[in-house]
């Protein structure tokens, strides 16, 4: 494998007809409440590998050390490319800090992407006399 790109999003769009991509919401940092839970897209693309099937994997370590390896999937490379997303929904963030998806193709990581998970602070708790409890 020459190079990997992996990007974290929203979405991914296909266009019909063309197959062209569109990568909606552009991340690499969420602020949500922790622990919570991520609704996101990897998009994937890998120059330099031979036509044909390709097993993916991806490995996701978290700040508190511990390593998960997510199910393994499949994208065909044609022209020399893989390309694909992975929907990663609901992804679970049991602690705040830096996490990062490892991608390996055929046994052999290729790249990374990393984000940061801010964590939000819990509303206060109402009051009585708080008006805005009513």
């Amino acid at each position: 494998m020459e190079e990997a790109v992996l990007i974290l999003c929203d979405r991914v769009k296909r266009e019909a007809g063309t197959n062209k991509a569109t990568l909606d919401g552009v991340f690499d940092q969420v602020a949500t409440a922790v622990p919570g839970a991520l609704a996101a897209c990897l998009f994937v693309r890998c120059y330099g590998a031979a036509d044909g099937p390709h097993q993916l994997t991806l490995l996701l370590r978290r700040p508190d050390g511990v390593v998960e390896s997510l199910p393994p999937f499949a994208f065909p490379a044609a022209g020399g490319k893989i390309e694909g997303e992975v929907n990663l929904a609901p992804l679970p963030l049991p602690v705040a800090g830096r996490y990062q998806f490892v991608l390996s193709v055929d046994g052999t990581a290729v790249g990374s992407v990393s984000f940061m998970v801010l964590a939000l602070a819990p509303p206060p708790p109402a009051t009585p006399d708080d008006p805005s409890a009513n």
